[in-house]
């Protein structure tokens, strides 16, 4: 498979991830039903032992139930399974010509 299909197959997939997502994130941001999505990854995070008194902790997951941080979502999630489509088009490349 060529690197540029494998970008493109990672970026389908990335965009499919953020699409399942915000499923899930949109009508939290339009309902403002931020803060109970906040307390309860709070209460997972302090279940696995997780500091979840440090400010920067606190101050990255209320970004994430926010529309920057679905925009944030989105680049990273394309970018990352584009490089990561190209990577495995790479790596699954047979040294030999196919005929």
């Amino acid at each position: 498979m060529p690197a540029a299909l494998g970008a493109r197959l990672g970026g389908g997939a990335g965009f499919v991830v953020f699409a399942v997502n915000a499923l899930f994130t949109i009508p939290i941001i339009v309902f403002h039903a931020q803060q109970q999505c906040v307390d309860s990854v709070v209460q997972v995070a302090q279940k696995y032992g997780i500091d979840t008194a440090a400010p920067q902790f606190q101050a990255s997951i209320r970004s994430i139930f926010t529309a920057s941080g679905l925009a944030t979502f989105f680049i990273f999630a394309v970018a990352l399974s584009s490089f990561g489509g190209v990577v495995a088009a790479m790596w699954f490349r047979s040294g030999k010509p196919r005929g």
